[in-house]
C-alpha cells in the first residue's frame, strides 16, 4: 500500500486470507481478524461497498461475546463500522454505533480514561458532519479536559492531535477561524501527518478548506493528494 500497489496488495490480503483459513480454520479468530482487514482494504482503496459489509458483519457478527467490549482492538472495530456507514451515507447507524461504543468504554475505564476521550472525539467529528453543532460542542469540551491530563505524554501524541484537529474544525464552524488556526498548528506541532482524516471521511473537504483559510497549503496538499488517490481508485477517473 505505500507504493500505491493495490493489485499487489490485493493478491497478499488474498494469500493472508487463505494461509489463515489452512492454519487456523474459518471459525477461528484470526481468520475473522483477517476479513475485518480485507474488508477495511476494500473499504478504504475499492468500489466494492457490498463486499466490504459483507466481510465487515461477518466478522463482527463472530467477534462479538468472543472479545471484551474493552479491548482497544474491539473498539478499533466498532469504529471501522461506524466509518463504514457514514461512508454509505447512514450518518444515524454510524451515530449510534459511536454512542454505544463510547458507553461500553465509560462503563469500563471511566469518563476520564484517553480511551472515552477518543471515542468522544468521534462522536464530535461525526456530529460536525451532520450539523449537530451543541451535542459536538459539549463532547469537544469534554474530551479536551481529558486529553489536557494527558498533556506531555508521547504515548498519546496522536489521540491529543486528533481532538485538536477536531476542534479546529468545530471553531471554522463558528467563524473562530484565528482560534482554528492557532488549533490547528498546535496539532500540526504533535503529530503532523498520520493523524489526518480518512480520505473516506465525509468531512474531509471542510478539513481541505479549514486548512486553505488558516494558510496551512502544505497540509491542504497532502490531504488532497490522498483523497484523489483515493477516489480515482474506487470510481476512475473520469
Amino acid at each position: 500500500l505505500s507504493n500505491e500497489d493495490f493489485a499487489a496488495a490485493k493478491q497478499h490480503l488474498q494469500e493472508i486470507i487463505e494461509a489463515t483459513s489452512r492454519i487456523y480454520g474459518q471459525q477461528s479468530l484470526p481468520y475473522h481478524e483477517t476479513e475485518l482487514l480485507a474488508a477495511n482494504f476494500y473499504l478504504s482503496y475499492t468500489s466494492q461497498f457490498a463486499k466490504a459489509d459483507s466481510l465487515m458483519r461477518h466478522g463482527l457478527a463472530f467477534m462479538v461475546g468472543r472479545v471484551a467490549s474493552q479491548q482497544v482492538q474491539y473498539r478499533q472495530w466498532m469504529f471501522q463500522q461506524a466509518e463504514y456507514a457514514e461512508v454509505a451515507g447512514q450518518y444515524t447507524e454510524a451515530q449510534s454505533i459511536l454512542q454505544n461504543t463510547y458507553q461500553q468504554t465509560v462503563k469500563s475505564l471511566g469518563p476520564h480514561h484517553i480511551q472515552s476521550a477518543v471515542c468522544l472525539e468521534k462522536l464530535a467529528d461525526l456530529n460536525l458532519t451532520m450539523g449537530n453543532f451543541k451535542e459536538a460542542n459539549i463532547q469537544i469540551d469534554q474530551l479536551n479536559l481529558v486529553m489536557e491530563q494527558a498533556k506531555g505524554q508521547k504515548a498519546y501524541a496522536a489521540e491529543q492531535a486528533k481532538a485538536l484537529e477536531t476542534s479546529a474544525r468545530y471553531y471554522a464552524y463558528m467563524g473562530l477561524y484565528e482560534t482554528a488556526k492557532l488549533t490547528l498548528a498546535k496539532s500540526e506541532r504533535l503529530f503532523s501527518r498520520s493523524v489526518s482524516p480518512s480520505a473516506n471521511s465525509s468531512g474531509v473537504e471542510e478539513l481541505i478548506d479549514l486548512y486553505l483559510n488558516t494558510d496551512q497549503f502544505r497540509q491542504a496538499a497532502l490531504l488532497i493528494d490522498e483523497v484523489r488517490l483515493t477516489r480515482n481508485l474506487r470510481y476512475g477517473k473520469d
